[in-house]
């Protein structure tokens, strides 16, 4: 067993950004879907995610996020594509805190409803500040978030993106790198589903 491990539940949400960068950048990192509770005191916080790397032990999802984007070396070769690729980053979290907010809501079905009516919004935004093929000037961390919340998005929502041709095609372009689509299968099931 590696002494490199990513360890979050079976689920795409907050874990599956580390998990693609991880497989991105070919880091090694073992993917464990670990008993829970059980394995809770040994996390930094005592939540999921988390990552182990011999002795190191990362918490929080933007921490080992940016930990593993060092490691792969695409946090941006220089200020303004690592601003971008900040700016991508932070607003996939955006999304993803919009999608988590109706998928635990008090009325899960008025809080899906309203997020897919406030999606082209969000989509719209995100192709507006798409640089040609990436979010910055080549392939970035950005990129990946900007992937991850958008799969989430198209398992629940298949058509989401047909109204956003470049979006769309940036999001083709990061499911067709081979060590992404080949780590897809294993990334672990959708989790926000509007039913």
């Amino acid at each position: 067993m590696s002494d490199k491990k990513l360890f979050y539940f079976q689920v795409k949400a907050r874990g599956f950004l580390p998990f693609l960068v991880n497989a991105y950048g070919n880091l090694g990192y073992e993917y464990i879907h670990p008993e829970w509770p059980a394995l809770k005191s040994e996390a930094p916080f005592g939540q999921l995610p988390f990552l182990q790397d011999g002795s190191l032990k990362v918490a929080e999802s933007a921490a080992i996020t940016r930990f593993l984007a060092r490691k792969a070396k695409i946090e941006g070769d220089n200020d303004e594509d690592f601003a971008h690729s900040e700016q991508a980053i932070e607003f996939a979290n955006d999304i993803l805190t919009a999608l988590a907010q109706a998928h635990y809501g008090s009325d899960k079905k008025a809080g899906y409803k309203k997020f897919y009516e406030e999606l082209p919004t969000y989509l719209g935004k995100a192709e507006k500040v798409l640089k040609g093929d990436f979010f910055a000037s080549k392939l970035t961390t950005g990129d990946l978030a900007i992937f991850s919340i958008l799969n989430i998005i198209v398992d629940a929502h298949p058509t989401a993106l047909d109204n956003n041709a470049r979006l769309k095609a940036h999001y083709n372009r990061i499911a067709a790198i081979p060590s992404i689509s080949a780590a897809l299968p294993k990334a672990g099931h959708p989790y926000f589903k509007p039913e």
